[in-house]
């Protein structure tokens, strides 16, 4: 009487290139989960993130390269030349937006911020801001990001 199971079993190349595949495919998801479960912060440093908080618009102005206006420094003078050198727009939560006053660094200011005595910062937009004399009132001046030029490429021939 003859047995007709085998205990060898024999698997084609295709059969071997799939198991292969779908191996390789849960080590890797074994590894990509257990880096991120590593990478997850700690109970102390989500404190800290929470303490800090209220420093995060500092760090968006120093990050888009201004300076912190501080209620010591020297007033701009009114009619000064103003330049929009960066804008962290919110959508209807208002925003900041990085302003240099007659070629200076620039400061940050929030929505209703005064950027220079008797004008106000009253809208942020994806590209420009607006200024007016006072919080609700119209916008007499706006200031939009300059757009870089591009370099033109020589003629290749």
């Amino acid at each position: 009487m003859t047995n007709s199971y085998s205990t060898t079993t024999s698997l084609s190349w295709p059969q071997r290139l799939v198991t292969l595949l779908l191996a390789g495919l849960a080590v890797g998801s074994v590894v990509f989960w257990g880096l991120q479960i590593s990478a997850m912060p700690s109970a102390e440093e989500v404190r800290w993130v929470e303490q800090t908080k209220g420093d995060a618009p500092q760090a968006w102005q120093r990050a888009l390269g201004g300076t912190q206006a501080q209620a010591t420094a020297p007033a701009p003078v009114a009619g000064s030349p103003l330049t929009l050198v960066a804008v962290l727009a919110r959508g209807s939560q208002g925003g900041m937006a990085v302003i240099a006053s007659s070629g200076q660094r620039g400061e940050s200011y929030r929505v209703g911020d005064e950027v220079q005595p008797a004008l106000v910062l009253l809208e942020v937009g994806l590209r420009s801001v607006r200024l007016g004399p006072a919080v609700g009132g119209p916008a007499t001046q706006v200031l939009e990001l300059a757009v870089p030029v591009m370099p033109v490429a020589p003629d290749a021939k």
